[in-house]
């Protein structure tokens, strides 16, 4: 029945401390359940826990990474908090009443006799319990390290789903189990090594305050360079737009700061792809929509300025066109991503294809990352048939440029192209003007024959 009633509804388990770990069977449970049903179709499910215990063993772990489960789950784990990293212990090294003393504080009823006393009791364990931790932690940690699984020992748990490791300076997010164990032993040990004495208590109860209170100037310190080449184009959309505008280095400062974005951009996806092909990442990664989604938007928000620069330099005369002469591989495995992403799902990606819904404006980027090498080869055959005075070699060549105007005024009057494609001074609107006196001038001089 609930089933039924939740049909196409997303659904968001949550919870803190052991709630988190109710939420997170609960969600199991859920998942179970809706794959197995046929009256329905799955709905979104996605479990997020704030400073819950671990889990999983390493069967659980397998299993909910062959259902493909793990992006269901997020767990926002603090710096300090203990809770998480408690079951790295054996079961029989934790005193019962520190445990039972934490979650006596999560009670919202809780009279102020009990706080009192259950803070004296934390307060006079809480260093050896840091100090247990923080060895067994370790030692997973170590543990994880080794290349065969049978040689580990120690805790059974592993990790599944991501985790967020935050504190007021910021957060992390690894959605690799190994990964989580060592990052849940080094941020535990780097507030101990600096000789942190906040309580137990205050550390597994701070999730609000992190969430709330999460620095904004941080966040927009480490806003993704993505953002800043979107404001670069944003800042010559009505005038020239950001392609000829970083062709033309119009604006030094801001040329010199779209530059270092677009390099640095372009390392983090090579080392993600070198990643990937030294089997360090998940063998399904590049079939996971977040991935397959960020890759594409890079692609469209920065190839652009990468055809610019190949053709600033000249290379296109020296090497030859940029599409098959200048592109960086990572653009045609991103292109193989998003195809196979649409023959996954079912739908059309292709960069020329009109969107089921058709656009009511233009797109935010535009959708052929090599609409602009395109335009520069146009530029070219423009020029080269100006020049052309053979009959026949003219026909071919404005064969081929109908061929382009076609395609691009397709786009165009699909909206699959963002505004700076129809900047006054761009070079698709001048090359759009060129184009028509070529056409006019072809005229003439078919009329003139007759």
């Amino acid at each position: 029945m609930l089933l039924n009633q939740i049909r196409g509804k997303a659904v968001v388990f949550t919870g803190h401390s052991l709630g988190g770990a109710i939420a997170a069977l609960a969600a199991l449970h859920y998942l179970c359940i809706s794959s197995l049903s046929s009256s329905c179709s799955p709905s979104p499910v996605l479990c997020v826990t704030f400073g819950s215990p671990l889990l999983g063993n390493e069967a659980l772990s397998r299993a909910i990474l062959r259902e493909r489960w793990g992006g269901n789950f997020c767990n926002v784990v603090s710096q300090h908090d203990v809770v998480p990293r408690l079951l790295f212990c054996p079961l029989d090294a934790v005193p019962v009443r520190v445990i039972i003393g934490m979650q006596l504080q999560q009670w919202p009823g809780h009279t102020h006799n009990t706080g009192v006393m259950t803070i004296r009791v934390v307060d006079a364990d809480q260093e050896g319990l840091r100090q247990l931790i923080q060895a067994h932690v370790r030692t997973v940690a170590m543990e994880q390290k080794l290349v065969d699984p049978e040689s580990r020992g120690g805790s059974p748990y592993r990790p599944f789903g991501a985790y967020v490791l935050c504190s007021p300076e910021g957060a992390v997010c690894v959605d690799n189990s190994t990964a989580a164990v060592q990052m849940l032993y080094a941020t535990f040990a780097a507030c101990y090594a600096r000789g942190d004495t906040s309580s137990l208590e205050a550390a597994h109860s701070c999730y609000g305050d992190l969430v709330l209170k999460m620095p904004q100037n941080l966040l927009l310190k480490r806003r993704p360079h993505g953002m800043d080449i979107e404001w670069y184009k944003a800042s010559f959309d009505a005038d020239i737009g950001y392609y000829d505008a970083f062709k033309q280095q119009r604006s030094p400062k801001k040329f010199g700061k779209a530059n270092i974005y677009r390099l640095k951009l372009g390392q983090f996806w090579d080392g993600v792809l070198t990643m990937l092909d030294n089997s360090q990442l998940p063998h399904d990664f590049h079939r996971r929509a977040k991935w397959v989604n960020a890759a594409r938007f890079y692609q469209l928000l920065v190839e652009p300025l990468d055809i610019a620069d190949y053709h600033r330099n000249n290379l296109h005369k020296t090497r030859g066109g940029y599409i098959t002469h200048g592109r960086d591989r990572r653009y045609e495995l991103f292109d193989k991503w998003w195809k196979e992403k649409g023959d996954f799902s079912g739908t059309s990606t292709g960069d020329t294809s009109v969107t089921a819904t058709a656009r009511s404006k233009y797109a935010g980027l535009t959708q052929d990352p090599c609409f602009w090498a395109r335009v520069e080869e146009a530029w070219d055959q423009t020029e080269s048939a100006q020049a052309e005075y053979d009959v026949a070699m003219l026909a071919m060549k404005l064969g081929r440029l109908r061929e382009f105007e076609r395609y691009a005024r397709e786009l165009v009057e699909s909206k699959e192209v963002s505004i700076d494609v129809l900047a006054p001074q761009s070079s698709y609107t001048r090359w759009v003007e060129e184009w028509k006196k070529l056409l006019l001038r072809d005229e003439a001089r078919t009329a003139s024959l007759f």
